[in-house]
């Protein structure tokens, strides 16, 4: 079973018999047999007929939708998950202040762990005094959460241990043909930021994905605030992954050469397209860029290259500590929407978040 992208525009997926067939123009360019298709990701202008449509839903394929920067739209939902009492839990304990604080700790201490791994594994490599110094602090960070109880503290901690780790970034990068000075978004204004923006808004639609499995509420989360629109659960369980599959990724792609600025878009501020891909980029995203500083998209090609690329972070497999067996990353979040709602449902001990060595 496997993830197949349809991300040239244009494109009819049509069924004929037990295969998915996409063509263009008339001209037949891939079958897939429905069989072995786990999920159906479409990017921009993609065309889904009735037949085909009608064939997802009956056999439960989840078929997600995004645009062409990537940015979440929705997905074709078959019959909805039976399980109310999770739900209730999810209700009953994420409004809760003191428990949504339990949740939002064990999750922030995760996300801070991942990000630090990454730096200390580079620093085993390439000794930097700047990245030691941001490795020992957010060591200091880990247990300044572990001991919080307060939630509007730990989304504090959070944000200065981003700051940390963000700011020791650039060090990563060995391609002198890329730079990294600061988290920007609403558009990115360089080419790392949007890979990085790219790749979160595909991590957001599969975290989703797991989120509806679980039956929980993608709505109602515990680190990210309530508002109107915003999956703040999905948010939530993005935080410990983004780290695995989306920052070591583009590292990779930047240090292995597979991408190059010619993979880029750059425009203007002001123009229609810096509105479009502000709203593109910005679903889900906090901050902003610099006013008046161009803003940066990946090209078709660049595009091409990092959906790839994160599809395959997320068939590697790691040991995952809670159930004792190596299992890919896309299983991973799936196990961790479902060990929140345990958590949720039982009341007992507190989430462990996902963090393999």
């Amino acid at each position: 079973m496997r993830t197949v992208v349809v991300e040239t525009q244009g494109v009819r997926l049509r069924l004929r018999g037990e295969e998915i067939i996409a063509e263009q123009a008339g001209t037949r360019l891939v079958e897939v047999r429905l069989g072995e298709v786990a999920q159906l990701v479409l990017m921009g202008s993609i065309e889904l007929t009735p037949s085909l449509r009608s064939a997802l839903l009956r056999r439960g394929i989840d078929t997600v939708f995004l645009t062409r920067t990537g940015r979440y739209l929705g997905r074709l939902a078959g019959r909805a998950h039976g399980n109310a009492a999770v739900r209730v839990a999810q209700y009953r304990r994420l409004l809760d202040p003191a428990q949504a604080a339990r949740l939002a700790r064990a999750i922030v201490r995760g996300k801070i762990v991942n990000q630090r791994r990454l730096l200390v594994r580079a620093q085993a490599r390439r000794p930097r005094d700047e990245r030691a110094a941001a490795i020992v602090r957010l060591g200091w960070y880990v247990d300044a959460v572990a001991r919080e109880t307060d939630l509007e503290k730990i989304r504090g901690i959070e944000g200065q241990a981003a700051a940390e780790y963000f700011g020791a970034f650039g060090t990563l990068l060995l391609n002198e043909d890329f730079s990294f000075h600061a988290r920007t978004r609403r558009p990115p204004r360089d080419p790392v930021n949007a890979m990085l923006s790219f790749g979160y808004a595909i991590l957001q639609a599969v975290v989703e994905g797991a989120v509806n499995r679980a039956g929980l509420d993608p709505f109602l989360g515990a680190l990210h605030a309530t508002r109107h629109g915003a999956t703040a659960l999905v948010f939530d369980l993005m935080e410990e992954f983004r780290p695995l599959v989306v920052d070591s990724t583009v590292v990779s792609l930047i240090n292995h050469r597979q991408v190059t600025p010619g993979d880029f878009r750059r425009f203007l501020p002001g123009t229609e397209a810096e509105e479009i891909l502000a709203r593109e980029f910005g679903e889900g995203e906090d901050g902003s860029g610099p006013a008046g500083e161009p803003g940066v998209h990946l090209a078709e090609s660049g595009r091409k290259i990092v959906v790839r690329a994160i599809y395959r972070a997320l068939r590697r497999r790691a040991h995952h500590p809670g159930r004792g067996m190596r299992l890919t990353l896309a299983h991973a979040i799936v196990e961790q929407a479902y060990a929140v709602a345990r958590w949720l449902e039982s009341g007992r001990g507190d989430y462990v978040p996902y963090t393999p060595r």
